[in-house]
């Protein structure tokens, strides 16, 4: 794969591939031609992509001729990027999405992308993520599951095959129970800092793959370039190294910090603030409008941190509150309404939210949990969404 997000990958990263006769890996594979669409071709192009998915991941670009040996066999090494010809992005994205949508069982949602200004035409990069609802079969001419190592794909046997089915059905539960450990451990103080409050905001952001095939995920390596793009990203300061990965806090008063950011090694993020659920008066209520407003700039943030990390999505966003009974939702004169009831329960455990595309707008992503934090306060949903479900802005509370 190229360690780089799609939207972002240019022309020159392309020849770049060439120049540097960058090999053929498990996570990466060429083509010259697009497959032709008779039954043949597009059960070979369905064998190939849900051996991507099954396995790790990884891009097909089309448009690249490889080397061949003496005996006319591939190298697996690019000789040059020639181009397709006769095609537009438009077409092949829809022609792509046909095949996989009829093709494969369960569905599978890949990134595809046109560059252009080769010698024959555009080069298509086929972006399959590793998938969290392995394994994929072909339904259509083939029933059969296909999986990838560095030699390229190969057919799953029937121990294999049961071996992935398990896998896929403990991930929701291993994830369940991280959130579990991290949330007794926050309750417990048993965490890198010390923080001020016992109410808490907090916030994880799961990539799937940190828990996929026994959570094999490459390691996140904390490079200097790295560590300023966290900085620019992360409200927190004082950056350290420690045992799980890399993690700011918002600096200490009286030993005792307001919040802190921890990125582990695998691509998980928690955030962890005192201050997000208490306004500056200290008052027993949420500050509605400013509370809203911090998640989504955080959770924006934290997006394109993770995409700059060439973190894949599917990610799961979880939201906790904790210690938060006999707080209220603070409302200004704009609601013309009370404030609602207090919370009657000391910890407020929101539903998972899966977020499929980075694309996808904070807001609405966000949108079905701020909904539950005004309904534990007695409202019906969140007003600071119009009746269309946009977000709106107020003066703060």
């Amino acid at each position: 794969m190229i360690n780089i997000p799609i939207d972002e990958i240019e022309k020159t990263d392309i020849e770049e591939l060439v120049i540097n006769k960058t090999t053929e890996t498990k996570t990466l594979e060429y083509k010259e031609d697009l497959p032709k669409g008779t039954d043949g071709q597009n059960k070979e192009f369905l064998a190939d992509v849900s051996s991507f998915a099954n396995a790790a991941g990884g891009d097909i670009i089309y448009g690249i001729k490889e080397e061949r040996d003496e005996e006319n066999r591939k190298t697996g090494k690019p000789e040059a990027v020639v181009g397709i010809e006769n095609i537009s992005g438009d077409e092949v994205t829809l022609r792509f999405e046909n095949i996989i949508r009829d093709g494969l069982s369960p569905r599978l949602k890949v990134q595809i992308k046109c560059i252009d200004g080769f010698q024959k035409g555009p080069v298509i990069i086929l972006r399959i993520p590793q998938s969290f609802s392995t394994p994929h079969m072909i339904c259509k001419g083939d029933s059969r599951f296909y999986s990838r190592n560095s030699a390229g794909k190969y057919p799953l046997d029937v121990g294999e095959i049961r071996s992935v089915f398990l896998a896929s059905e403990t991930l929701p539960e291993k994830i369940k129970r991280f959130r579990e450990q991290r949330l007794a451990e926050i309750t417990a103080d048993q965490i890198p800092v010390q923080l001020l409050l016992k109410r808490r905001f907090v916030l994880h952001i799961i990539p799937i793959t940190a828990f996929l095939h026994g959570g094999n995920r490459p390691e996140i390596v904390f490079s200097a370039d790295a560590k300023i793009r966290i900085g620019k990203a992360v409200s927190e300061g004082n950056f350290r190294n420690n045992i799980d990965g890399y993690i700011g806090d918002s600096g200490s008063r009286n030993g005792k910090c307001e919040s802190y950011f921890q990125i582990f090694r695998n691509g998980i993020i928690e955030n962890v603030s005192c201050s997000q659920l208490t306004p500056k008066d200290a008052s027993n209520h949420i500050p509605s409008v400013a509370f809203e407003e911090r998640i989504m700039e955080k959770v924006t943030k934290y997006f394109e941190l993770m995409k700059y990390l060439n973190i894949e999505t599917p990610i799961l966003i979880m939201i906790s509150l904790l210690a938060v009974k006999g707080v209220k939702m603070g409302l200004s004169s704009i609601y013309s309404l009370d404030s609602g009831e207090c919370i009657d329960r000391d910890s407020i455990i929101l539903p998972d939210i899966l977020l499929e595309d980075y694309a996808i707008k904070t807001e609405t992503v966000l949108k079905t949990a701020f909904d539950s934090i005004w309904q534990a306060c007695g409202l019906d949903r969140s007003l600071n969404y119009d009746e269309q479900g946009n977000w709106r802005s107020h003066k703060r509370y």
